[in-house]
């Protein structure tokens, strides 16, 4: 059986967290929905609550189609289209024939594939979007005219979110709720707080256990949006340390970073991760292997504010860390 309800969300920035609260907006309106998301953590969320999705080797597009046909009989089903390959974007359309597509931003992103800049994010995005399926457009992408100049005569009616919502978690929220509100479902009751799953990759503040602070920014992967989390801290960049994670099969997203990194006059610049291809006279780079050599690496700075990529490290070492504030 058909579900009444069918989302699929894609973009570069906030794919994720639209999907966990859209399950969190349906299930809070009695509608049985499940959701799955690939995000810091593969997760699946199902009307009994979250759990992880284990793999037995790395993330593929193949994946998507497995959970889509060992679903049950549900009402809503929510996913993101977490292909990177251009020619695998059009899959997850195909597969889960959603009667609407929530378009988030177009960053540059993935350039290793995608092309150098925003203009490479939306043609690769493009690629993935049927003709004929109503698109709900995020506040960032609304105000996207070259996306919206490329949409344009494709035979998608388009539903835009104009406005300044405040902040990045406001607009994810005002996003979910137009996604009912396009399926005249009541979105005025829509509740999120008693269900939301925590997302381990959000943004916040950590106290170390010995005592340094490190603001947790390693998923923001492009500058536009660490600039909106650094902004946040309230810190001074002369009495902060920055630490760049490197993923070596992202070689474009450090030379991305590169001119914000070096821009700011930190007290102090660091990368770790896997050691660059090159020399960077500006970051000195730490081979930091454990959440103790993390804790002391804050510690020893004071203020740690962390950018770039979660996967590794960043997530891996936050044993005794406790947050401070969002």
């Amino acid at each position: 059986m058909e579900p009444a309800y069918s989302v699929l969300v894609t973009g570069t920035r906030g794919k994720s967290s639209v999907v966990r609260l859209l399950a969190v907006a349906f299930r809070s309106l009695s509608i049985p929905c499940r959701a799955r998301f690939t995000g810091v953590v593969p997760t699946e969320i199902a009307p009994g609550g979250a759990r992880p999705i284990l793999r037995s080797q790395g993330g593929h597009v193949e994946e998507l189609r497995w959970w889509l046909r060992s679903l049950p009989d549900t009402e809503a089903v929510v996913a993101e289209n977490s292909a990177i390959s251009v020619e695998l974007q059009p899959l997850a359309a195909r597969w889960l024939r959603p009667r609407l597509i929530v378009i988030t931003n177009a960053r540059a992103d993935h350039e290793e594939s995608w092309g150098p800049g925003d203009g490479g994010a939306r043609r690769a995005l493009l690629a993935g979007i049927p003709e004929g399926v109503p698109l709900l457009l995020g506040e960032e992408a609304s105000a996207d005219e070259a996306l919206l100049t490329a949409l344009r005569g494709r035979g998608n009616s388009l539903l835009l979110l104009p406005g300044d919502s405040g902040g990045h978690d406001g607009a994810n929220r005002r996003l979910a709720l137009a996604t009912l509100a396009f399926f005249g479902l009541p979105a005025a009751r829509a509740r999120f707080e008693p269900f939301l799953v925590d997302d381990p990759g959000r943004f916040r503040i950590l106290r170390s256990p010995s005592g340094g602070l490190l603001a947790f920014a390693f998923s923001a992967n492009e500058p536009a949006s660490t600039e909106v989390l650094w902004k946040r801290t309230g810190w001074e960049a002369q009495r902060t340390s920055v630490l760049f994670n490197h993923r070596r099969d992202r070689p474009r997203r450090l030379r991305s970073f590169l001119p914000w990194l070096t821009a700011k006059g930190w007290e102090g610049a660091f990368l770790c991760g896997s050691h660059p291809w090159r020399p960077l006279s500006d970051l000195r780079w730490l081979p930091l292997t454990a959440g103790r050599e993390l804790d002391g690496l804050a510690a020893r700075t004071g203020r740690l504010f962390g950018c770039g990529n979660v996967a590794g490290l960043p997530l891996d070492g936050l044993e005794g860390f406790e947050e401070v504030r969002p």
